[in-house]
């Protein structure tokens, strides 16, 4: 059982913002489809999964910092 949290997890990608200097979520790298190309000012993680071509829709799985997820294949920490 994993007892890791997500903000510890090499797999978080926290998700910035200018109103918050302390972000509480992020994207799980692992588990989410990112976009085709980056927009303006982002950065993916090195190796994440792609939608297959530009227009088609990303499912991000998006997650709290603070939280554990019990039963995560993925987790790997840092």
């Amino acid at each position: 059982m994993n007892t890791v949290k997500c903000k510890d997890c090499r797999h978080y990608d926290v998700i910035r913002s200018g109103k918050t200097k302390t972000p509480k979520h992020g994207w799980c790298a692992a588990r989410s489809i990112y976009p085709f190309k980056e927009g303006s000012g982002q950065i993916f993680p090195p190796g994440v999964q792609r939608v297959a071509a530009e227009g088609m829709h990303p499912t991000p799985e998006i997650v709290t910092g603070n939280s554990v997820v019990p039963n995560c294949p993925k987790v790997f920490a840092k």
